[in-house]
């Protein structure tokens, strides 16, 4: 592979191992899901670890996206990709979570006003997307979280045809805040 006049060597299987793993338990996850936009998640999840497909990648965060109002809510993948200028790379992101009903319903409040909202931010117009497209936004008690750190909040699929076509969900990681704060001296 060639990258700005430099030589890089690919190898694939690196996680295999741990796909495989993962897979046999996605497997037993399936009997378990709430409805078909769950199930067609975690088979495209599958599918993906297999193959290291990324459309079928893309088809679980499709249907991800579909899954609104979920009690249990999950994601997983190759999502954060800030390590790599070209977007190529991404960091592993795999999490569940309990949906907090009484906080969610307050942020959800601000997706409903939020084309009153946005008009009035000190910005030009030409700032924002020609068509905005208002996300499930969704408060989260995260019960795991593995990559290597646990963010304040996410706005996910990072893939932009998926958000700009489809939809994205905006959650907000509720007790990961006491990560981010500091101890009195």
């Amino acid at each position: 592979m060639q990258f700005k006049d430099k030589t890089f060597e690919v190898k694939f299987g690196e996680f295999s191992g741990y796909l495989t793993e993962m897979n046999e338990y996605l497997v037993k996850a399936l009997p378990y899901v709430a409805n078909d936009n769950q199930k067609v998640m975690l088979e495209k999840y599958i599918e993906s670890y297999m193959t290291g497909s990324i459309p079928a990648h893309k088809d679980s965060q499709r249907a991800w996206v579909k899954d609104k109002g979920p009690v249990v809510e999950t994601n997983m993948g190759w999502i954060e990709t800030y390590i790599d200028p070209e977007n190529a790379r991404a960091f592993y992101e795999g999490w569940v979570a309990i949906v907090d009903k009484e906080k969610s319903r307050k942020f959800q409040q601000l997706v409903v006003n939020s084309e009153s909202i946005i008009p009035q931010l000190p910005w030009p117009r030409e700032m924002e997307k020609e068509t905005f497209l208002a996300p499930d936004f969704t408060t989260l008690d995260i019960i795991c979280f593995a990559t290597n750190t646990c963010p304040l909040g996410i706005n996910i699929p990072n893939y932009d045809d998926i958000r700009d076509n489809e939809g994205f969900k905006n959650v907000f990681l509720n007790n990961s805040m006491p990560s981010y704060t500091t101890a009195a001296v």
